[in-house]
């Protein structure tokens, strides 16, 4: 027998990839709805909710990414929160210095996500930002970001 465990997780990232794309082509509701209805089905999942909260405030939403930056705030007293992933939409509101905080958190955890760095298209508006270079130097990334 298939064990379809797996499938809700794929499915996730199928949307959350989905989303990303129609975000980059500037389709905002497109990309929220597609967000929101992976939110809705796993309210469970932190980094689909912060993704939603990127879109929103990629698409102006500050209000709804606001929300969504609370929310995981009061998520990540009982469970561990990707600094990361936060940083994606204070990067999107455009508090840079609060995104690279976090990242520089990440960092210091020895998280896995800043791997992404160089190539995730949320942290584009850091790419000019020294400390951002600073940081994929010690990661040990190029900093070469013009191909995004």
């Amino acid at each position: 027998m298939l064990d379809t465990a797996p499938l809700p997780q794929l499915h996730a990232l199928s949307a959350d990839i989905e989303a990303m794309v129609y975000l980059r082509k500037g389709d905002y509701a497109k990309a929220i709805s597609k967000i929101q209805a992976v939110v809705d089905s796993r309210p469970e999942d932190d980094q689909t909710l912060s993704i939603l909260g990127y879109a929103y405030a990629v698409a102006g939403r500050n209000k709804e990414a606001l929300s969504t930056l609370d929310e995981l705030q009061r998520r990540s007293r009982k469970e561990y929160i990707e600094p990361g992933e936060v940083a994606m939409i204070w990067a999107a509101l455009g508090n840079k210095d609060k995104a690279l905080d976090l990242l520089d958190e990440d960092y210091q955890l020895h998280s896995s996500f800043v791997m992404s760095l160089a190539t995730n298209p949320a942290f584009a508006p850091l790419y000019s930002e020294s400390c951002f270079q600073d940081l994929l130097r010690r990661v040990g990334l190029p900093s070469s970001t013009s191909g995004l």
